[in-house]
């Protein structure tokens, strides 16, 4: 009998150190998983942090157009402020412009107000890209009418503006546009 607890109470610390390795085993690994995703997570964060600074230097830019309910594009002695681009364009299925726009010196904005005019027989797709490739404008324009609006643009709108049309079946297009600055005071 004494040899059989002898037994058992020598089995026991065998089994008791094969869990206890397979809990530290188990420990090493999960330590190890868990060193590896915060090492990861710190190089998010780091590369995060960079992207941050780097938009911290730029002007912010927030989108914000303001829809106008006009049915005709004025003349130009009605237009107001300086007209920055009357342009007529036409083409098969799709068209482009594009806009200069200079901000103020004295980080004032400008409002700058646009007209778009289909002229064609088709329904007319509209996308503004600001000098950053935000979408400013995604708006589609009915055949004969006019889709108009004011944005607000200063230094972080400073740059090239592009636009693109385009119809559903690569049918000739025909739109007129016009933008103004407006000074703001």
């Amino acid at each position: 009998m004494k040899r059989k607890q002898l037994g058992y109470v020598t089995a026991s610390p065998l089994i008791v150190g094969a869990v206890a390795g397979g809990f530290l085993a188990e420990y090493r690994w999960a330590t190890s998983e868990t060193k590896q995703a915060a090492q990861q997570v710190d190089v998010l964060a780091l590369n995060q942090d960079q992207t941050a600074g780097q938009a911290a230097s730029q002007p912010a830019e927030v989108p914000m157009v303001t829809e106008l309910r006009e049915t005709s594009i004025p003349a130009h002695a009605d237009l107001p402020g300086i007209v920055l681009l009357d342009q007529t364009t036409h083409g098969n299925g799709q068209g482009s412009f594009s806009v200069p726009f200079k901000a103020p010196n004295d980080g004032s904005k400008e409002r700058v107000r646009f007209y778009i005019q289909n002229v064609g027989e088709k329904k007319l797709y509209v996308r503004l890209k600001s000098p950053k490739g935000n979408d400013w404008i995604k708006t589609s324009v009915e055949p004969n009418q006019v889709f108009a609006g004011e944005m607000q643009w200063g230094a972080a709108q400073d740059g090239l503006w592009g636009a693109n049309f385009s119809d559903d079946d690569g049918s000739v297009i025909s739109s007129r546009v016009v933008f103004s600055a407006i000074s703001s005071s």
